[in-house]
């Protein structure tokens, strides 16, 4: 958490020790508080933008989704919930991706992705381009959906349509850490 001048001034003796441990100090915390804060669905350049609240249920509580459709095509698949691209490490081939949103850490997840279903998005943004240029069916601003799906939930993506459904497992399914499927959620 220091700069490439930094780190030469204390190797150099013109930056104490302690000074330096402060100032990554202050730096990792600020970061790790960035990090917990919720990213803003609207930023404005004055002012405060009005709070968007995500839905408290699916829509219809049906236990189907509605988003942006950005990339065309359906998918049936275990979901593989990740909130980083490090969790999703052991995703296997042909998992529905569900992720708060995407930068280029997550790419390679795209290749073994059945369909993506981002949290966050736009048309523009980093996992809308990535998607329509694998071919892979993806979603994105389905608001909630993180808290209301797990990692093995049977998922339906019509990316076409822009919606997600929550579907029974078939019959001797595994769920993507290998485990029995879990039973549908009401």
């Amino acid at each position: 958490h220091l700069t490439a001048e930094e780190i030469f001034a204390l190797a150099a003796g013109r930056l104490a020790p302690a000074a330096a441990a402060r100032r990554a100090a202050d730096r990792r915390a600020r970061l790790a508080a960035w990090a917990e804060a919720p990213d803003r669905d609207v930023i404005v350049e004055y002012g405060e933008a009005p709070p968007v609240v995500a839905p408290a249920a699916p829509v219809g509580g049906n236990g189907s989704w509605r988003g942006t459709p950005v990339a065309s095509g359906r998918a049936q698949g275990p979901a593989f919930v990740a909130q980083d691209p490090h969790a999703a490490l052991a995703m296997p081939a042909g998992a529905i991706l569900v992720a708060p949103s995407t930068d280029p850490a997550w790419t390679p997840l795209f290749l073994r992705a059945g369909a993506v279903v981002m949290e966050a998005g736009g048309y523009l943004s980093h996992g809308a381009i990535v998607a329509r240029e694998f071919g892979i069916p993806a979603v994105v601003n389905v608001q909630g959906i993180l808290r209301q799906v797990a990692s093995g939930d049977w998922l339906e993506v019509d990316a076409a349509r822009g919606t997600v459904r929550r579907l029974p497992a078939p019959a001797g399914a595994a769920t993507p850490d290998g485990g029995p499927p879990r039973p549908r959620q009401p």
